[in-house]
């Protein structure tokens, strides 16, 4: 269901490492991690990880 999600986000899943996902966008990027249930986004910008974590909220039950 997760996988799907970041699909539908147009990220891209590292096929050496299932559990790492990435989205380039023009000058920038958003790398995500996760492990079990713990998630860690790195970007460049807040507004992009904000972003995300809005449209995550919606599908799932998530904590700050």
């Amino acid at each position: 269901m997760f996988d799907r999600f970041m699909i539908s986000g147009r990220f891209t899943r590292l096929h050496a490492n299932h559990c790492y996902y990435f989205k380039w966008f023009e000058k920038s990027y958003i790398i995500l991690l996760l492990y079990v249930v713990d998630m860690l986004v790195v970007r460049s910008s807040m507004k992009k990880i904000v972003n995300f974590k809005a449209k995550s909220a919606k599908e799932f039950s998530i904590k700050d």
